[in-house]
Protein backbone atom coordinates (compact mmCIF):
# COMPACT_ATOMS: atom_id res chain seq x y z
CA UNK A 1 0.00 0.00 0.00
CA UNK A 2 3.42 2.37 0.68
CA UNK A 3 5.04 1.51 -1.94
CA UNK A 4 3.69 4.97 -3.73
CA UNK A 5 5.36 6.77 -0.92
CA UNK A 6 9.05 4.97 -1.84
CA UNK A 7 11.64 5.92 -4.34
CA UNK A 8 12.35 2.72 -5.25
CA UNK A 9 10.47 -0.18 -3.86
CA UNK A 10 11.92 -3.30 -5.50
CA UNK A 11 15.21 -2.14 -3.33
CA UNK A 12 13.60 -0.56 -0.31
CA UNK A 13 10.78 -3.53 0.67
CA UNK A 14 12.53 -6.84 0.49
CA UNK A 15 15.03 -5.43 2.75
CA UNK A 16 12.58 -3.71 5.40
CA UNK A 17 10.85 -6.96 5.58
CA UNK A 18 14.11 -8.76 6.10
CA UNK A 19 15.12 -6.25 8.74
CA UNK A 20 12.49 -5.49 10.71
CA UNK A 21 10.53 -8.21 10.82
CA UNK A 22 13.36 -11.03 13.17
CA UNK A 23 13.71 -7.36 14.74
CA UNK A 24 10.57 -6.41 16.00
CA UNK A 25 9.70 -10.74 16.74
CA UNK A 26 13.07 -10.90 19.07
CA UNK A 27 11.94 -7.42 20.92
CA UNK A 28 8.20 -8.78 21.12
CA UNK A 29 9.33 -12.39 22.61
CA UNK A 30 11.92 -10.37 25.09
CA UNK A 31 8.78 -7.78 26.26
CA UNK A 32 6.51 -10.95 26.83
CA UNK A 33 9.40 -12.64 28.82
CA UNK A 34 10.55 -9.92 30.84
CA UNK A 35 6.80 -9.14 31.93
CA UNK A 36 6.36 -13.02 33.18
CA UNK A 37 9.42 -12.64 35.17
CA UNK A 38 8.41 -9.63 36.82
CA UNK A 39 4.74 -9.58 37.04
CA UNK A 40 2.14 -11.90 38.51
CA UNK A 41 0.49 -14.01 35.76
CA UNK A 42 -2.89 -12.89 37.78
CA UNK A 43 -2.13 -9.36 37.55
CA UNK A 44 -1.71 -9.58 34.37
CA UNK A 45 -4.77 -11.49 33.28
CA UNK A 46 -6.61 -7.89 34.48
CA UNK A 47 -4.12 -5.42 32.64
CA UNK A 48 -5.32 -2.81 30.69
CA UNK A 49 -1.88 -0.72 30.28
CA UNK A 50 0.56 -3.71 31.27
CA UNK A 51 4.24 -2.48 29.54
CA UNK A 52 2.83 0.67 32.17
CA UNK A 53 2.66 -1.92 34.86
CA UNK A 54 6.11 -3.70 34.12
CA UNK A 55 7.80 0.18 33.87
CA UNK A 56 5.79 1.02 37.37
CA UNK A 57 7.49 -2.56 38.89
CA UNK A 58 11.12 -2.29 37.91
CA UNK A 59 11.08 1.89 38.07
CA UNK A 60 8.52 3.28 39.86
CA UNK A 61 6.16 6.02 38.78
CA UNK A 62 8.98 7.76 36.65
CA UNK A 63 9.61 5.08 34.30
CA UNK A 64 5.82 4.19 34.34
CA UNK A 65 5.01 7.80 33.17
CA UNK A 66 7.62 7.69 30.72
CA UNK A 67 6.11 4.70 28.89
CA UNK A 68 2.80 5.85 28.81
CA UNK A 69 4.02 9.17 27.31
CA UNK A 70 6.04 6.40 24.84
CA UNK A 71 2.45 3.89 24.27
CA UNK A 72 0.55 7.11 23.39
CA UNK A 73 3.60 8.17 20.73
CA UNK A 74 3.68 4.43 19.32
CA UNK A 75 -0.33 4.55 19.17
CA UNK A 76 0.24 7.93 16.95
CA UNK A 77 3.18 6.14 15.24
CA UNK A 78 0.77 2.96 13.98
CA UNK A 79 -2.20 5.66 13.21
CA UNK A 80 0.15 7.77 11.10
CA UNK A 81 0.74 4.44 9.31
CA UNK A 82 -2.69 3.11 8.81
CA UNK A 83 -4.15 6.48 7.74
CA UNK A 84 -1.08 6.58 5.10
CA UNK A 85 -1.09 3.15 3.72
CA UNK A 86 -4.94 3.14 3.33
CA UNK A 87 -5.47 6.40 2.06
CA UNK A 88 -2.48 5.25 -1.01
CA UNK A 89 -4.44 2.50 -1.77
CA UNK A 90 -8.07 4.48 -2.25
CA UNK A 91 -6.14 6.92 -3.97
CA UNK A 92 -4.55 4.25 -6.79
CA UNK A 93 -7.83 2.72 -6.61
CA UNK A 94 -9.22 6.39 -7.61
CA UNK A 95 -6.60 7.03 -10.17
CA UNK A 96 -7.35 3.03 -11.62
CA UNK A 97 -10.85 3.80 -11.98
CA UNK A 98 -11.63 1.04 -9.47
CA UNK A 99 -13.13 3.57 -7.52
CA UNK A 100 -14.46 7.36 -8.15
CA UNK A 101 -11.71 9.47 -9.60
CA UNK A 102 -12.63 12.01 -7.09
CA UNK A 103 -10.69 9.92 -4.83
CA UNK A 104 -7.53 10.08 -7.15
CA UNK A 105 -6.88 13.72 -6.93
CA UNK A 106 -3.67 14.81 -5.32
CA UNK A 107 -2.21 17.86 -4.03
CA UNK A 108 1.56 19.31 -3.46
CA UNK A 109 2.35 19.46 -0.02
CA UNK A 110 5.73 20.34 0.89
CA UNK A 111 6.85 19.80 -3.29
CA UNK A 112 5.09 16.42 -2.66
CA UNK A 113 2.29 15.14 -4.63
CA UNK A 114 -0.49 13.63 -2.11
CA UNK A 115 -3.35 11.88 -1.62
CA UNK A 116 -5.40 14.87 -0.51
CA UNK A 117 -9.19 13.48 -1.16
CA UNK A 118 -8.51 9.83 -0.57
CA UNK A 119 -6.90 10.45 3.05
CA UNK A 120 -9.70 13.65 3.71
CA UNK A 121 -12.51 10.94 3.00
CA UNK A 122 -10.58 7.80 4.59
CA UNK A 123 -10.35 10.53 7.52
CA UNK A 124 -14.22 10.97 7.69
CA UNK A 125 -15.42 7.74 7.39
CA UNK A 126 -13.13 7.16 10.56
CA UNK A 127 -14.79 9.94 12.40
CA UNK A 128 -18.47 8.71 11.16
CA UNK A 129 -17.35 5.29 12.53
CA UNK A 130 -16.10 6.79 15.91
CA UNK A 131 -19.23 8.99 16.13
CA UNK A 132 -22.08 6.08 15.87
CA UNK A 133 -20.47 3.31 17.32
CA UNK A 134 -18.88 5.04 20.64
CA UNK A 135 -17.07 2.16 22.09
CA UNK A 136 -13.52 2.08 21.03
CA UNK A 137 -13.33 -1.77 21.95
CA UNK A 138 -16.09 -2.81 19.31
CA UNK A 139 -14.44 -0.13 16.53
CA UNK A 140 -11.23 -1.95 17.08
CA UNK A 141 -12.78 -5.42 16.83
CA UNK A 142 -14.35 -4.18 13.59
CA UNK A 143 -11.36 -2.61 12.12
CA UNK A 144 -9.12 -5.71 13.54
CA UNK A 145 -11.16 -8.33 11.43
CA UNK A 146 -11.42 -6.13 8.20
CA UNK A 147 -7.60 -5.35 8.01
CA UNK A 148 -6.81 -9.29 8.67
CA UNK A 149 -9.62 -9.97 5.94
CA UNK A 150 -8.02 -7.74 3.51
CA UNK A 151 -4.58 -9.28 4.47
CA UNK A 152 -6.27 -12.97 3.69
CA UNK A 153 -7.63 -11.81 -0.02
CA UNK A 154 -4.25 -9.61 -0.77
CA UNK A 155 -2.16 -12.99 -0.60
CA UNK A 156 -4.85 -15.13 -1.99
CA UNK A 157 -4.92 -12.66 -4.87
CA UNK A 158 -0.95 -12.39 -5.50
CA UNK A 159 -1.62 -16.53 -5.39
CA UNK A 160 -4.32 -16.14 -8.46
CA UNK A 161 -2.02 -13.89 -10.38
CA UNK A 162 1.22 -16.21 -10.07
CA UNK A 163 -0.80 -18.77 -11.71
CA UNK A 164 -3.05 -16.38 -14.14
CA UNK A 165 -0.25 -13.80 -15.11
CA UNK A 166 3.36 -15.71 -14.40
CA UNK A 167 5.36 -13.29 -16.83
CA UNK A 168 3.98 -9.77 -15.52
CA UNK A 169 6.57 -7.84 -14.23
CA UNK A 170 7.52 -8.29 -10.23
CA UNK A 171 10.03 -6.12 -8.52
CA UNK A 172 10.49 -8.92 -6.35
CA UNK A 173 9.71 -12.50 -5.36
CA UNK A 174 9.45 -15.05 -2.40
CA UNK A 175 8.84 -18.73 -2.46
CA UNK A 176 5.42 -19.78 -3.03
CA UNK A 177 5.32 -21.61 0.65
CA UNK A 178 5.60 -18.07 2.55
CA UNK A 179 2.27 -16.90 1.37
CA UNK A 180 0.25 -20.47 1.54
CA UNK A 181 1.69 -20.51 4.82
CA UNK A 182 0.48 -16.58 5.26
CA UNK A 183 -2.92 -17.55 3.91
CA UNK A 184 -3.69 -20.36 6.35
CA UNK A 185 -2.26 -17.87 9.20
CA UNK A 186 -5.11 -15.28 8.04
CA UNK A 187 -7.65 -17.18 7.95
CA UNK A 188 -6.83 -19.14 11.21
CA UNK A 189 -6.97 -15.26 12.45
CA UNK A 190 -9.91 -14.75 11.22
CA UNK A 191 -11.84 -17.88 12.02
CA UNK A 192 -10.92 -17.03 15.97
CA UNK A 193 -12.24 -13.50 15.65
CA UNK A 194 -15.77 -14.79 14.38
CA UNK A 195 -15.91 -17.51 17.12
CA UNK A 196 -14.67 -14.38 19.62
CA UNK A 197 -16.99 -11.26 18.25
CA UNK A 198 -19.50 -12.70 15.86
CA UNK A 199 -21.66 -9.60 15.71
CA UNK A 200 -18.57 -7.45 15.26
CA UNK A 201 -17.13 -9.12 12.85
CA UNK A 202 -20.49 -9.52 10.98
CA UNK A 203 -20.98 -5.65 11.11
CA UNK A 204 -17.34 -5.44 9.10
CA UNK A 205 -18.00 -7.85 6.60
CA UNK A 206 -21.46 -5.79 6.13
CA UNK A 207 -19.43 -2.83 4.99
CA UNK A 208 -17.08 -4.56 3.13
CA UNK A 209 -19.83 -6.48 0.98
CA UNK A 210 -21.67 -2.62 0.91
CA UNK A 211 -19.17 -1.08 -1.40
CA UNK A 212 -19.29 -4.31 -3.85
CA UNK A 213 -21.75 -2.62 -5.76
CA UNK A 214 -19.81 0.46 -6.57
CA UNK A 215 -17.14 -1.76 -7.57
CA UNK A 216 -19.15 -3.37 -10.26
CA UNK A 217 -20.66 -0.20 -11.11
CA UNK A 218 -17.18 1.45 -11.33
CA UNK A 219 -16.25 -1.47 -13.54
CA UNK A 220 -19.01 -1.68 -16.06
CA UNK A 221 -18.43 2.52 -16.74
CA UNK A 222 -14.66 2.01 -16.95
CA UNK A 223 -15.51 -0.43 -19.76
CA UNK A 224 -18.42 1.47 -21.29
CA UNK A 225 -15.78 4.47 -21.46
CA UNK A 226 -12.96 1.98 -23.26
CA UNK A 227 -15.63 1.06 -25.80
CA UNK A 228 -16.40 4.17 -26.41
CA UNK A 229 -12.96 5.34 -26.78
CA UNK A 230 -12.12 2.22 -29.17
CA UNK A 231 -15.19 2.89 -31.77
CA UNK A 232 -14.17 6.36 -31.82
CA UNK A 233 -10.39 5.62 -33.15
CA UNK A 234 -11.61 2.97 -35.71
CA UNK A 235 -13.95 4.70 -37.60
CA UNK A 236 -12.98 6.59 -40.91
CA UNK A 237 -10.23 8.99 -39.97
CA UNK A 238 -7.32 6.13 -39.29
CA UNK A 239 -5.34 9.57 -38.09
CA UNK A 240 -5.21 9.45 -34.15
CA UNK A 241 -5.83 12.68 -32.59
CA UNK A 242 -3.38 13.42 -29.84
CA UNK A 243 -5.49 13.75 -26.42
CA UNK A 244 -3.22 16.55 -24.57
Amino acid sequence: MTAGEALNPGWVFPRAALISLPLITVVYVWLNAAYLLTLPVDEMKGAQTIAVDFAFAIGGSAAGDAVGVGVSLSAFGALNGSLFGGSRLVHAMGKSGTLPSVLGIEATVFGRQTPIAAILSQASLISVLVIAVGTFKTIVRIHIFAQWWFYLSTIVALLYLRRSEPDLKRPFRVPTVLPVLFVMASAFVCGVLIWQSPVECGVSLAVLAAGTPIYFLQRRERRRGAQSFDSSNTGGNSETTPLL
